[in-house]
């Protein structure tokens, strides 16, 4: 199985002279949106604990009460800077990142992030950050669209997430999107329901905040169907576990042996790790390959030499990998059974993790459980 490289050159032309033109405010960190400013979590899990297990120590918060109960955004995925860097922390902070679809154009058009600073105690704040995708409008003029946008060969549902470095993965189909969160762009207009730059002005959708993609890697586009050689890619996580991997997984609902995919990362350039000169070219090679016979799973985390599902059903299993090139599928052998934890709805969580400070959150919310 492969993935290939897709079009950072003309992106990153794109995105140097969009900051260029002085119709957006770059910023090269997150920090502006740690700062304090922005929507008002609520501490605690105010929906229960859905499930969770309750052997570990079980912490969260909710989104404020209009995006809780919103109809126009699902959120899907969530990472953190327990992913980003070993020590757990980014700008010496705990912080969040959740990626939603839009719900109320059937497009899947629109896709954001929320970048939540949680880092410890009951105070949350949280911002919104629309996902697009820079292009060069003439030789010398860039300008920016919906990630998703018609016409465009990508699908704005972003779904599994991981953040590695300064990158962050979003899954979404045959494609996983990659940003460079050193190229945070505020919006000079926030009152336009467009997405791009139109009379000197800049606007995403009624956001403050849009980060442009720099390129992405494919096995298929848009509408193409899944399969064994080419899966969807639906679930995201980070595996450490020797060299740094991707792990991807395909969203079945109701059966059984969906492929779990490794992809080998390159930690000095925080890309994935393809065969071209630089990893912004090139064929990506999978580097294990497994089957599970758990359905509905939303999220994977590999720890050799077992895996463990977050999923409905309570029937996961842990499995044995294999590391041929290209890897063989393998059915995750029957065993005792992981400690795994059950999703609160589409996004999958965790209730517990090694590194120090507070478990990661479980931000539910009403929206989630449609």
């Amino acid at each position: 199985m492969t993935l290939t490289a897709g079009d950072f050159a003309s992106r990153w032309r794109a995105i140097d002279a969009v900051e260029a033109s002085g119709t957006v405010t770059a910023y090269n960190s997150l920090a502006p949106l740690l700062s304090g400013s922005g929507h008002s979590g609520r501490p605690y899990l105010c929906h229960g604990n859905q499930n969770l297990n309750t052997s570990y120590r079980v912490d969260g918060f909710c989104w404020d009460q209009a995006d809780d109960t919103t109809g126009d955004w699902a959120p899907q995925g969530i990472t953190g800077s327990h992913d980003a860097q070993p020590d757990g922390k980014w700008l010496d902070k705990y912080v969040y990142i959740a990626s939603w679809h839009s719900r109320n154009t059937g497009s899947n058009e629109f896709a954001r992030i929320s970048v939540v600073d949680n880092n410890g105690g009951d105070y949350t704040t949280y911002n919104h950050i629309m996902l697009v995708d820079p292009y060069m409008e003439t030789q010398t003029t860039g300008n920016f669209q919906a990630v998703g946008a018609a016409g465009s060969p990508f699908a704005g549902h972003a779904d599994g997430i991981a953040w590695y470095g300064n990158r962050l993965f979003v899954a979404s189909g045959h494609q996983i999107q990659v940003y460079d969160l050193r190229h945070l762009w505020r919006m000079s207009d926030n009152t336009r329901e467009s997405v791009g730059i139109s009379d000197g002005q800049s606007s995403a959708r009624w956001h403050n905040w849009a980060l442009p993609m720099i390129g992405f890697y494919d096995n298929g586009t848009k509408g193409d169907p899944c399969t064994d050689l080419d899966p969807c890619m639906t679930s995201l996580s980070l595996d450490r576990t020797g060299t740094d991997g991707l792990i991807t997984s395909e969203f079945r609902r109701s059966t059984g042996g969906a492929p779990i995919v490794r992809w080998p990362l390159n930690a000095a350039d925080t890309l994935l790790d393809t065969d071209g000169t630089t990893n912004y070219e090139g064929t990506v090679h999978a580097t294990a390959g497994y089957r599970t016979p758990v359905w509905g799973c939303r999220e994977r985390r590999l720890t050799a030499p077992t895996s463990t599902s977050a999923a409905p059903a309570p029937n996961t299993r842990t499995g044995t990998p294999t590391t041929r090139r290209p890897p063989t599928f393998r059915t995750a052998s029957t065993g005792r059974s992981p400690a795994a934890r059950r999703t609160c709805s589409r996004m999958a969580l965790r209730s517990s993790r090694t590194s120090p400070g507070p478990p990661p959150p479980a931000a539910c919310g009403a929206s989630m459980n449609a």
